[in-house]
């Protein structure tokens, strides 16, 4: 793997990584967030999304091309939970990284 890609996978999976425990230790203010979003499932989603961000983060470090494609699939999936939520006028605090920001 280039400089760059190794660069690419380290910074996305300290990403996932920080957003995905910020997640678990404020499950309340995720959920919250979830609901407000209309999301099904939010309680589930609430401690299944941080924790496959942990485990993107895992693979992004040590298999890089499985960790991308994964990373690339949850990327999308949060855009089109955005876009939704920006056609409805829906605003709420987004808890991307939990209450850290």
């Amino acid at each position: 793997m280039s400089a760059i890609g190794s660069i690419s996978a380290l910074t996305l999976a300290l990403t996932f990584g920080v957003a995905g425990i910020s997640k678990l230790l404020h499950r309340a203010e995720v959920i919250a967030s979830f609901r407000t979003l209309r999301l099904p499932a939010a309680p589930l989603l609430g401690t299944a999304v941080p924790i496959f961000e942990i485990t993107l983060s895992v693979l992004l470090l040590m298999a890089p091309a499985i960790g991308a494609v994964l990373a690339l699939a949850m990327l999308a999936a949060f855009s089109l939970v955005i876009v939704s939520a920006l056609r409805r006028g829906v605003e709420v605090d987004c808890s991307c990284f939990g209450a850290i920001l």
